[in-house]
């Protein structure tokens, strides 16, 4: 499953202007913040992997995708304890390549 708007459209109650402002919102930042913890990641900033990886979180169970959240937060929890960016890049590679396929999906969806 690419992503799932139910919660998006229980968010929007029934104004699809509003829904579609979500959407595009998700996909104009989520690229941003893959970006950004790639380069936390790459130069091996624990403290930026935390926050980016946090900050994404909540985007992704709000386009139903537990999975991406999932790894979001083992990413966030290695950055905040500190560990070794080895294990943090595979896990980040996944969430690229996860999240990068949900947004194609959605683009072509919607058509942005």
């Amino acid at each position: 499953m690419a992503y799932d708007l139910k919660q998006v459209e229980e968010l929007a109650d029934g104004d699809n202007e509003f829904k579609v402002t979500l959407v595009k919102a998700f996909v104009e930042e989520i690229p941003q913040d893959i970006q950004a913890l790639e380069e936390a990641v790459n130069t091996k900033d624990h403290a930026l992997t935390y926050q980016m990886a946090h900050k994404m979180k909540p985007n992704f169970m709000m386009f139903g995708r537990s999975d991406l959240m999932l790894l979001a937060l083992s990413i966030e929890k290695r950055g905040k304890a500190e560990e070794s960016f080895d294990e943090i890049a595979e896990s980040f590679k996944e969430l690229k390549a996860q999240t990068s396929l949900m947004i194609k999906a959605i683009v072509a969806d919607f058509s942005f």
